[in-house]
């Protein structure tokens, strides 16, 4: 008798649990392949439309790893600062896009904890927006979610990661 009351609770509770973990193994995914993304990214000395799309490819494969992961839409821009004048001022030296992402924009960058720039220097700046499908909604938790993370790394090896057409160059 006792147990015909609480199982219910039992099931309402487990099923939560569950949904909310899913929820967090999903965002967790997300952030950590933006991470990765970024990290590829300041690694490079030159990027290329067909470099970005074989990014573009390794974001999806890792995302694959947490159901209901839809294609990642990812933009870079390179951000760098001025040489000379009185004031720090920002300027974008290129931004490209994958999967029909929006480009990065100086305001959108500049809303963001970015990590600090001396002057003449630069940052690659990532963005990753990736839509959710929930394999299990309960109650109100769950549901479609659409994620986007940032990512803002300097580059290791040279001042400025170029912009090419020429893949390899």
């Amino acid at each position: 008798m006792e147990f015909a009351l609480v199982l219910p609770l039992m099931v309402t509770v487990t099923m939560g649990v569950l949904v909310i973990y899913m929820q967090g193994s999903a965002t967790r995914t997300a952030q950590q392949t933006t991470a990765t993304i970024a990290d590829i990214m300041s690694r490079q000395k030159t990027i290329s439309d067909q470099e970005l799309a074989a990014l573009g490819a390794t974001a999806n494969a890792l995302l694959e790893q947490a159901p209901g992961q839809n294609l990642a839409q990812i933009a870079i821009a390179s951000v760098s600062t001025n040489v000379s004048g009185d004031e720090d001022e920002w300027f974008i030296d290129w931004a490209i896009e994958y999967n029909s992402a929006d480009e990065i924009t100086l305001e959108e960058v500049k809303a963001r904890d970015m990590p600090p720039m001396f002057r003449g220097k630069s940052i690659i700046v990532v963005r990753m927006k990736v839509e959710h499908t929930a394999a299990l909604t309960f109650e109100g938790l769950g549901g479609d979610d659409t994620f986007v993370y940032y990512g803002a790394v300097k580059p290791r090896f040279v001042e400025k990661v170029t912009y090419t057409d020429q893949p390899g160059s």
